[in-house]
């Protein structure tokens, strides 16, 4: 737990440096740099303490998979940015087919994890109806 407090101040200092700097240059753009560095940093604290004690289930990721479901979701993504329906149904498609592109494909390529988190909503499921 301290972990994670160091970092979430870490990241707070961060965004409110990076704010104080660049917000008054490029406005929501500036704030929205602040937000991923200071994202990045936490993401940075947390993983340099986690260094010594999870580097052996690093190694256990099937990086590959993972990258060519994002490579996949992606394009997905973007096709629907071409359509030029408006940007509240271009975001909303957009973050449903990223999302359903991203599972389906860690699905059929049979990911581990992916794997165990739909097996066990599976469960839930038949749990549910076999009380109906």
């Amino acid at each position: 737990e301290k972990v994670v407090l160091y970092s979430e101040i870490a990241g707070a200092a961060t965004d409110c440096i990076l704010n104080f700097v660049l917000i008054p240059q490029m406005a929501s753009a500036g704030a929205a740099i602040g937000t991923l560095a200071a994202e990045f940093v936490v993401l940075a604290v947390q993983c340099a303490s986690l260094r010594d004690k999870s580097l052996k289930e690093f190694w256990k990721i099937h990086y590959g998979k993972l990258a060519l479901a994002l490579v996949l979701g992606t394009l997905a993504s973007v096709w629907i940015v071409g359509l030029k329906i408006g940007s509240f149904l271009t975001l909303l498609f957009s973050f449903t087919l990223f999302f359903g592109i991203y599972a389906l494909s860690l699905l059929i390529m049979r990911e581990p994890l992916v794997m165990g988190i739909f097996g066990q909503a599976m469960e839930v499921v038949k749990r549910k109806f076999n009380k109906v």
